[in-house]
């Protein structure tokens, strides 16, 4: 009976790791598409407000309050976390992959 419990209960266990590491799969690449999204919308908002072609009759446009926030979204730190998440994915699938390796060459 004990052992019964006990299976269940490392089988419950894998089950619910496996289901974390898909989450912070999710949740790295989710990152990664805000700070790309994040970097374009500031790009976006630092030309519009930018002279770019050295026009002498060029007028500023008024800045607004989304265009404000913009410009102070700190975008990098998307990147860091998608950075970090992705990371900790690849390096966990590299130790699959290596233990794999190493018991079907001692089997």
């Amino acid at each position: 009976m004990d052992q019964d419990w006990i299976k269940t209960r490392i089988k419950t266990i894998m089950i619910a790791t496996r289901w974390a590491w898909r989450l912070i799969f999710i949740l790295g690449v989710l990152s990664l598409l805000a700070g790309i999204t994040a970097s374009y919308l500031k790009i976006d908002v630092s030309f519009k407000h930018s002279n770019i072609a050295s026009n002498p009759v060029w007028v500023d446009p008024p800045m607004t309050d989304w265009d404000k926030f913009i410009l102070q979204f700190p975008s990098g730190w998307f990147f860091v976390i998608a950075i970090v998440l992705l990371t900790a994915m690849f390096l966990r699938a590299l130790l699959i992959v290596t233990a794999k390796h190493g018991r079907q060459k001692s089997g």
